[in-house]
């Protein structure tokens, strides 16, 4: 069994996806032997060999966050963490959040438009931003981001695949919409390579649509909002996704408590 002085928690942070309480949590369970790892820029994508460097400079490192880090996880010594979320609970939180945020790139868009006008817009936008809600979980997970030049291309039932059997390996995936159930999850099943380890309900930036009323009221609302011909063109592009979270969902519940 591996102990507290060589095993590492990766936290793969999927924008707009409870990160920031998680990292919170992590920050508080480990102290300064808790750190953050991106790259130069935002597409500067990191691979496992590139986190391997980092933590093999930083060998005091118990936890590593990294928005930009991507799977498979760098070493033996390394464990899993990440977060799914609702495709359509995300997208609305990634508007709220850069509507408020001048220095994200999608701010004009969100700033002038409704949800839905937001929506309407990164349905119809070929464009790397549109990534940002179009199948970005997937997108995220399964590799898509290694194109030429780390452009984005349309993600693919294949991609699908991979990011299932990827979070299969792991073995779990937090669901945000169950956010302190998965963190107590993740306590159990990684006490026994830490020392008194115990990430207890512990939030920052987890907006009302994480924790408020009952998740299919807040779907159906959302849906509402963006009417039915929007709200079915928003599904059919984030089809992987969908397979992906319910895929996850499923898993979740029958995870042993």
């Amino acid at each position: 069994m591996r102990t507290e002085r060589d095993a590492v928690i990766i936290h793969y942070h999927i924008f707009k996806n409870a990160g920031s309480s998680v990292d919170a949590a992590l920050q508080r369970q480990f102290g300064d032997a808790w750190d953050t790892f991106e790259g130069q820029h935002a597409h500067d994508i990191l691979s496992h060999r590139r986190l391997a460097d980092y933590l093999k400079r930083r060998p005091r490192l118990r936890a590593l966050s990294t928005h930009l880090g991507r799977p498979p996880l760098p070493s033996r010594r390394c464990y899993p963490m990440v977060f799914l979320r609702h495709p359509l609970l995300r997208a609305k939180s990634v508007y709220s959040f850069v509507r408020r945020d001048p220095q994200q790139p999608q701010h004009g868009v969100a700033k002038r438009e409704s949800f839905a006008g937001f929506v309407d817009h990164y349905m119809r936008d070929d464009s790397q931003l549109a990534q940002v809600i179009r199948n970005y979980q997937v997108f995220h997970l399964s590799g898509a981001a290694f194109g030429p030049n780390h452009t984005r291309r349309a993600v693919v039932v294949a991609d699908f695949e991979k990011a299932r059997r990827l979070l299969a390996g792991w073995g779990f995936a937090g669901i945000v919409e169950r956010f302190d159930e998965s963190l107590k999850i993740y306590s159990r099943r990684y006490a026994p390579f830490f020392v008194d380890f115990d990430l207890a309900s512990f939030r920052e930036n987890v907006t009302q649509s994480v924790v408020g009323a009952d998740l299919d009221t807040r779907i159906a609302a959302l849906e509402d909002e963006l009417g039915g011909t929007l709200a079915a063109t928003f599904r059919n592009a984030n089809r992987q996704d969908f397979r992906l979270y319910d895929w996850a969902s499923a898993r979740f519940f029958s995870t042993p408590r």
